[in-house]
């Protein structure tokens, strides 16, 4: 009886440790964050997220933190598992977008703001990355945009210019992309 009684004791002892422990990180992760030491931030929100994986909003914090540290498939995971989680949240569309639009996947980019928008259409930060989204592909319409991210994606640039020269137009395609990448 003694025993169980310290047994239950310590058990109690462990989780309220585990519960500090993780409260820590969450504070860790957020200080690290602010100070934007990315990987310092990962490590620390996910010590937090082992003793809580349904804390959504974290979830999403990883993602970020994991992208600005060049750790794209652990912010795509931290994205997805979100989604899971909390699937209706406009915030996370849009920070999935602005993950797709770093890594120049545009068709995916343009999908997750809409979604974003339509959670929320008061989202402007969605509605400025779209409208931008939607101007290169209409200075683009007179080639076939998904050929031209296609090409893009591999940088395949002397195949980007062969359509500028095919398209025999003003607009060279090749042009627009770079002043977007600049902006």
């Amino acid at each position: 009886m003694k025993f169980r009684l310290l047994s239950k004791r310590r058990s109690s002892e462990i989780r309220s440790n585990s519960e500090a422990d993780s409260a820590m990180a969450l504070g860790q992760g957020d200080r690290a964050r602010d100070m934007e030491n990315w990987s310092e931030a990962v490590l620390c929100y996910s010590e937090y997220l082992e003793n809580n994986p349904n804390d959504g909003p974290i979830w999403v914090q990883l993602g970020n933190c994991s992208k600005e540290a060049g750790q794209y498939d652990r912010a795509m995971q931290a994205y997805q598992r979100a989604v899971e989680i909390m699937p209706d949240s406009s915030d996370l569309h849009l920070q999935i977008g602005h993950f797709h639009n770093l890594r120049r996947n545009f068709p995916l980019a343009i999908q997750s703001y809409r979604k974003a928008l339509a959670l929320d259409p008061s989202k402007s930060d969605a509605v400025h990355e779209l409208k931008h989204l939607e101007e290169l592909s209409s200075k683009l319409s007179f080639i076939d945009f998904e050929t031209f991210l296609d090409v893009q994606k591999s940088t395949d640039l002397p195949k980007l210019l062969e359509l500028s020269k095919k398209a025999n137009k003003k607009n060279d395609p090749f042009q627009i992309y770079s002043k977007f990448l600049l902006k």
